[in-house]
């Protein structure tokens, strides 16, 4: 049983507080990314699991077990770094023996620790380079090494402290890939630790979304984007990020249909909102605008060619938005004034006030 349970965990450190009660369960061979800004204290959520920092409040365990005051040493995890942490005078080979021939507990016997060790190697493809020096291998293949290192102890649970930030662009793409099929060949507990969104879109079972040392919202990659719980999720979720403007719901029956009156113009309501609320904040994401459209009027101010798609940068009151337009369609002239459609289904609302999502 290898599941991880956060139970009201605060950790202060003297009068700052980075982890505010914390409660979260990380399920048995779970892939859970905690994913936030610097500085939101998802790095010492890893850090307490690990036993690198002490729980101030609370209860953390692991499986059955409470750990708050178990030695790093004892509680069977294994830690990836966002540096290598490699011994540059060692190969590859003693650098994935390492753990082995450093417990405290029995160690295996050599041939054992020979056959974990080629084991590791050969999941993550770093044989031919058992006898190599970390200097004498790619950032790549070092992060491999850190990695194989990791999963020689065949732990309980796997932690991972940003472990792709060192990488370059394509690299980052391929070693996301190689650690999902990891995950699955293991079988294991991953809690992943990262800033980049993609990363967590891209690998995660679930995603919890922390700001200021506090839970947001947890769930599934995709849920989380189609249904963001307050307005700093949906501000943080999504690349480019939605674009939001305040505006007031109009329920004048001589109004005609429901719509939402901004400073731009009306957004179609399809069904009205579950509150009583006359402010909100509307946001919608880049996907569910058109241009050509009647209910917004926008200015434009670049157009950012990607290939597959373009993004056309408007001025939209005193926000900037960002439209998603297909490559093969007419591109609108920088300074145009343009109207935007918005897909009224996929119009998201939210309280001003609470920040919190109107259903």
């Amino acid at each position: 049983m290898s599941s991880v349970s956060f139970d009201h965990v605060t950790k202060r450190f003297g009068d700052t507080t980075a982890v505010d009660d914390l409660t979260l369960e990380v399920a048995d061979r779970e892939f859970m990314v905690l994913l936030g800004p610097s500085g939101c204290g998802k790095t010492t959520a890893l850090r307490m699991i690990a036993g690198l920092e002490s729980v101030t409040e609370g209860e953390l365990r692991i499986g059955e077990r409470r750990v708050n005051d178990v030695d790093a040493r004892d509680r069977d995890i294994s830690m990836v770094f966002q540096s290598y942490a490699l011994y540059p005078h060692m190969t590859v080979r003693k650098n994935i023996e390492s753990p082995l021939v450093a417990t405290r507990h029995a160690r295996p016997a050599a041939a054992e620790r020979a056959a974990r060790v080629r084991e590791a190697a050969d999941v993550l493809d770093l044989a031919p380079y058992l006898d190599r020096k970390p200097g004498e291998l790619s950032g790549g293949q070092r992060q491999r090494v850190a990695l194989a290192r990791a999963i020689v102890r065949r732990p309980q649970v796997f932690l991972m402290d940003e472990p792709l930030s060192n990488l370059d662009a394509k690299l980052r793409t391929q070693t996301r890939l190689e650690l999902v099929e990891l995950w699955r060949r293991l079988e294991a507990t991953f809690i992943y630790v990262t800033h980049d969104q993609v990363e967590a879109m891209t690998m995660a079972s679930r995603i919890a979304v922390i700001a200021d040392g506090r839970l947001q919202q947890v769930g599934p990659p995709q849920a989380v984007y189609d249904r963001p719980a307050n307005l700093f999720v949906a501000g943080f979720i999504g690349s480019p990020p939605m674009n939001m403007i305040a505006g007031e719901v109009d329920r004048s029956p001589l109004a005609g249909p429901l719509r939402v009156r901004t400073a731009i113009g009306n957004i179609p309501l399809p069904t009205p909102p579950t509150t009583n609320l006359h402010s909100v904040v509307a946001g919608i994401r880049p996907e569910h605008l058109r241009l050509g459209g009647s209910d917004l009027s926008v200015e434009v101010l670049n157009v950012e060619q990607l290939g597959h798609e373009r993004h056309v940068i408007c001025r939209a009151g005193d926000a900037r938005w960002v439209v998603r337009q297909a490559a093969h369609e007419p591109a609108p002239a920088v300074g145009e004034r343009v109207g935007l459609g918005v897909d009224g289904a996929s119009l998201h609302l939210f309280d001003p006030t609470s920040t919190e999502r109107i259903a």
